[in-house]
């Protein structure tokens, strides 16, 4: 059998690291689970689902009053490609080859030289899923930039249809409601809570159980008055980070939803020719919120990459959660290649009943516009 790849050559090693480590926890996981689709195209409905309709009293030996089933836009797309790759020139095969002639060397340095590449190009993929979800539910839109994405497809620019109704803010004339502008006196995030949480069953939509926000918006949160005076009782004698529990547990008690709080950070690396560019980006926007009825908000749809399964005659591959891994070498120069793969995209069929809440603004009407 010929050899494929310079540090695995058994597709089984490959497949049994990829099923044993120990992998982060991405938000995407709770909020956009993996979903299965057969082929790169989709198509799903957006469907309208708000509070129970009610029977009605008629009279004896009238018909049964008909109710309708609720209509929505149907989206189409086609699933995009993530593909990102590594590689070990002569240099590192070099310094390779001496740490394994060495008995000295520790084996979780020998580890990392063969499973190092294969671990960083799989979280790059589940890396870029996590950001794709945060931001779409973020912002509700996607935009691929080409500084960002430089080999983005031609369509750069995806909206997922939140309705303008459903973009929401403070409901005051004052802008010392607006949370970072006025006071830890002045703004009232538990009164903007239960607005928001009237204006979605006002609208006959279900009411929100969570409410998704960044570390700069929890700040200004827990430090305001309201919620300390809210919560504080939860907390008698316990120490302050016990608050956050203790304010989820008095909103829960109250019919508020509860406050998920998002902190990651993504990092970009762009090669232009001649520049390694590297930025440290967070997907979530400051001053958005969203409030949703579950943590799961979506899917992440994926199906099989292309290659899978096409280049075994040359490659090592293997395959977990919709990632394809492949490992290969060539031999002028001596390089080892490792390529992780995904196709994927997410997708919001309960748009609907989602509400983006913008801390930043405020008006009378509670409108975001």
């Amino acid at each position: 059998m010929a050899k494929h790849s310079y540090l695995i050559e058994d597709p089984a090693v490959l497949q049994s690291f990829l099923n044993d480590n120990i992998w982060k926890k991405r938000y995407y996981s709770d909020f956009m689970p993996l979903k299965y689709t057969p082929t790169i195209n989709y198509r799903y409905k957006i469907a309208e689902k708000g509070a129970q309709v009610a029977a009605e009293i008629v009279s004896f030996g009238s018909k049964a009053p008909r109710k309708f089933r609720e209509t929505g836009d149907v989206k189409y797309g086609q699933l995009p490609p993530i593909r990102v790759k590594r590689l070990m020139d002569e240099d590192d095969l070099l310094e390779y080859d001496t740490a394994m002639r060495q008995p000295q060397t520790p084996s979780r340095e020998i580890m990392d030289w063969i499973f190092g590449d294969v671990g960083f190009v799989y979280d790059a993929i589940e890396a870029e899923r996590d950001y794709l979800a945060l931001k779409v539910l973020c912002d509700f839109t996607l935009d691929l930039t080409t500084t960002t994405n430089p080999n983005a497809p031609t369509q750069t620019q995806f909206t997922f249809g939140l309705p303008a109704a459903q973009k929401i803010c403070v409901k005051s004339s004052a802008t010392t409601r607006k949370w970072g502008t006025g006071t830890d006196t002045q703004i009232q995030p538990i009164t903007d809570f239960y607005d928001v949480q009237d204006t979605i069953m006002d609208a006959g939509k279900e009411p929100a159980k969570y409410v998704l926000m960044n570390t700069t918006q929890w700040r200004q949160f827990i430090k305001a008055d309201e919620v300390v005076d809210f919560g504080g009782p939860n907390v008698f004698n316990q120490p302050p980070r016990a608050l956050g529990p203790a304010v989820n547990a008095a909103l829960s008690a109250a019919g508020l939803p509860q406050v998920v709080v998002v902190n990651t950070r993504i990092r970009r690396e762009i090669n232009d020719g001649s520049t390694l560019i590297r930025t440290t980006t967070n997907p979530w926007t400051d001053n958005y919120c969203t409030f949703a009825p579950s943590l799961q908000m979506g899917n992440m749809l994926y199906t099989d990459p292309p290659a899978k399964g096409r280049e075994t005659d040359t490659t090592v591959q293997s395959y977990r959660n919709g990632i394809l891994v492949s490992k290969w070498y060539e031999k002028d120069p001596i390089t080892e290649y490792t390529k992780g793969e995904s196709v994927c995209f997410p997708i919001i069929p309960n748009i609907y009943n989602l509400w983006r809440f913008r801390t930043s603004q405020a008006q009378s009407d509670g409108l975001d516009n």
